[in-house]
């Protein structure tokens, strides 16, 4: 690892990378790179946000206007949350079209409530789906839209184009040339979290204060030291990497950082697996505080043979965050790939309307138990009848180094039992296993390599609360099963084995499912 250090030290990859310099990651990824570096100076751009969003606050506040709910499917939602956890502050956050969860919402008071719409692009198609629900549910309340709805956008991106059509009350425009999982500190993150009351401004400051130490060629840079690390422990094949969830609100910045790593592996052929874990069980810890920030472990302590080590924080959001960046960025140097990439949402639209239309529908279930339909895409799954012998071939199939991912396509709140599949996965297959809600994985799966060592297991779920979308031939229920059933397809593409399970009743569902796994093989 010293190695490495020394020569980030000597090629002055901390002080290049402060100044944007393109060349850092190679030919390949110059021509992206050289438009995807403005978030190294977002701690001091983002400044100006500070007012307008203090200003909108102010007018919505009088208006008696103060529950914020913000529409964001991507990790610029997990931020603005961990902004807010930090301030003890509500923000209530719809990041997929799981219809229980956006029927719930709907049930609160929307005399009292503002939507924020936050997209890049606008082509996701849950954000779309919720935002004419939403517009819908304001008319028939007597209440305008156009007053209750802000967008946070790229410039002259489709969604600008439809808040200036629909007249929506405000657009913040973010910078263009910052990639979506690089843009915590840009309006995506910062808008949601100010409406809501949360004290952005110390995260800028924050994430100022420590930006001059990250741009240092020095062994004490933080970011080498991180980076050296994470790329420390590919090289000894320990490839998964383990967040402790500190447990102190739903969202954290735990939350922020797996969902950050996970994004900047689109391209990268070996890249670590982020895990979240529901204690602070762990080797090894990263200690980032006010004053200093060092690694908490040696090289010498970095274990071989494909055994985990794992990352805490603690410190300011802004100055993690800053620094999480800047190692992610360096450690995308070390490992030859781009780490600004970005998955092609349109495409992923496209699919998913080919399943919504019947020209892209998923195989029939290849068998039913007690009330749970078993998909297998592919053809690793054969003659089984139950979903104890299904988790067991799936179990099966788990390489000694390789992972379980978990995609819960179920609500957060009534399903939060599904939670506890991780553990109860993990205690079965004896590997690490990550869980995700809901179309969270089907972005991860966009950047799963096909050599990756990942089996799938999907729950999927039928519902009584279904929602029509407006202006579309659909309901929120159909685009979220298209959903999972377009990351099912994915996944077995790349002859990755995935099982899905739909639950024809949640609660029994998920209880047969955990005494399954709880059964010997």
């Amino acid at each position: 690892m010293n190695i490495v250090i020394d020569e980030l030290v000597t090629d002055e990859v901390a002080s290049r990378l402060n100044a944007g310099d393109p060349t850092l990651w190679g030919a390949d990824v110059e021509s992206d790179a050289s438009v995807k570096l403005s978030w190294l100076s977002l701690p001091e751009t983002s400044r100006p946000l500070l007012a307008e969003i203090a200003d909108l606050k102010a007018q919505l506040r009088e208006q008696g206007l103060d529950q914020i709910v913000l529409v964001d499917t991507g990790s610029g939602a997990l931020a603005a949350a961990a902004y807010c956890a930090a301030s003890d502050v509500e923000l209530l956050i719809l990041d997929s079209a799981e219809p229980q969860h956006v029927a719930r919402a709907l049930g609160n008071d929307l005399a009292q409530t503002v939507l924020v719409v936050s997209s890049k692009s606008g082509a996701e198609q849950s954000s779309d789906a919720i935002r004419r629900i939403y517009e819908q549910a304001f008319t028939a309340a007597q209440v305008d839209y156009r007053d209750r709805i802000v967008v946070v956008t790229d410039p002259d991106s489709p969604l600008h184009t439809l808040a200036i059509e629909r007249q929506y009350r405000r657009v913040f425009l973010a910078d263009p040339h910052v990639g979506g999982h690089y843009a915590a500190l840009s309006a995506f993150g910062l808008v949601p979290a100010g409406l809501a009351g949360a004290d952005i401004a110390g995260v800028l400051d924050d994430a100022a204060a420590i930006s001059p130490a990250l741009a240092t060629n020095d062994a004490s840079n933080p970011a080498i030291a991180l980076a050296a690390v994470l790329s420390a422990a590919l090289h000894t094949r320990t490839d998964k990497l383990v967040f402790a969830d500190g447990g102190a609100a739903s969202f954290g910045l735990e939350r922020w950082m797996k969902c950050f790593v996970a994004e900047s592996a689109i391209n990268c052929a070996t890249w670590l697996v982020p895990v979240l874990v529901e204690s602070d069980e762990a080797i090894g810890y990263l200690r980032a505080g006010q004053d200093a920030i060092k690694i908490a472990f040696g090289s010498d302590q970095i274990p071989a043979g494909g055994s985990r080590f794992a990352i805490a924080a603690d410190g300011p959001i802004g100055l993690q965050i800053m620094l999480w960046q800047y190692a992610i960025a360096i450690l995308g140097r070390l490992q030859d790939c781009n780490p600004f990439a970005q998955p092609n949402t349109a495409q992923v639209a496209d699919r998913v309307h080919k399943i919504l239309d019947g020209s892209g529908n998923p195989n029939p279930p290849c068998a039913t138990d007690a009330g749970i339909e078993i998909f297998a895409p592919g053809s690793w799954l054969r003659d089984v009848t139950d979903v104890r012998g299904a988790l067991d071939a799936l179990a099966a199939c788990v390489h000694p180094h390789g992972y379980v991912g978990v995609g819960a396509f179920l609500d957060h709140v009534s399903d939060v039992a599904a939670v506890s599949l991780r553990s109860a996965i993990a205690a079965k297959t004896a590997v690490q296993t990550t869980f995700e809600w809901g179309a969270g994985t089907a972005y991860a799966s966009e950047r799963a390599p096909a050599d990756g060592g990942g089996v799938f297991l999907q729950i999927t779920a039928s519902t009584d609360h279904d929602l029509p979308v407006c202006g579309c031939s659909y309901s929120l229920a159909d685009l979220y099963l298209a959903q999972a059933s377009d990351h099912a397809a994915v996944l077995a593409d790349k002859a990755l084995p995935v099982l899905r399970l739909h639950l024809t009743d949640r609660a029994t569902g998920l209880a047969t499912i955990v005494k399954a796994l709880d059964a010997p093989a």
